[in-house]
């Protein structure tokens, strides 16, 4: 399958999943493909080189989860049809 990101041309076979808004996810096997990148992960930047040419990757910080009211996680369930909840509780070891 031949894919286009932001201008770079990536040719790879795909797995297909229900992703949600995510149209593809590019894992490991492919990040090692790259050799050397440069990354901002707070940015959500990624650069590396092909040939002689510097690509740079930017990130949808759209994708990234943030904390919501029930009352928003509800209203986006009746929309859409579907929602998550994920609940981290901190745990510290005694002594």
């Amino acid at each position: 399958v031949e894919l286009m990101l932001q201008g770079y041309t990536l040719v790879s076979s795909f797995i297909p999943l229900e992703l949600g808004s995510a149209d593809v996810i590019l894992g490991v096997q492919w990040l090692e493909t790259l050799g050397d990148t440069n990354a901002n992960w707070k940015l959500q930047i990624l650069k590396f080189r092909v040939g002689e040419k510097m690509v740079v990757l930017r990130g949808d910080p759209s994708l990234c989860c943030s904390s919501v009211s029930f009352k928003a996680l509800w209203k986006a369930v009746e929309q859409q049809g579907e929602g998550l909840i994920v609940e981290f509780g901190g745990l510290q070891k005694e002594g």
